[in-house]
């Protein structure tokens, strides 16, 4: 499986920049649908692809039994 190294995200409500690391992820993932657009190389084809997978095993780790 693939992951993440780095996302960064320019918010220009907020006037910031923040950086998601692997470690930090959910961070981004809470991030993103927050924004108005979303900028990116391959985005559609690749990055929301692995974001949704990332979702997936999120959700399985943190399911209760």
């Amino acid at each position: 499986m693939m992951g993440i190294s780095v996302g960064i995200v320019w918010d220009s409500h907020e006037q910031n920049c923040s950086s998601y690391f692997e470690e930090n992820i959910n961070g981004l993932i809470e991030h993103l649908p927050k924004a108005d657009v979303v900028v990116g190389y391959n985005v559609i084809g690749f990055y929301y692809t692995l974001a949704d997978a990332l979702l997936q095993n999120l959700s399985r780790e943190t399911s209760p039994p």
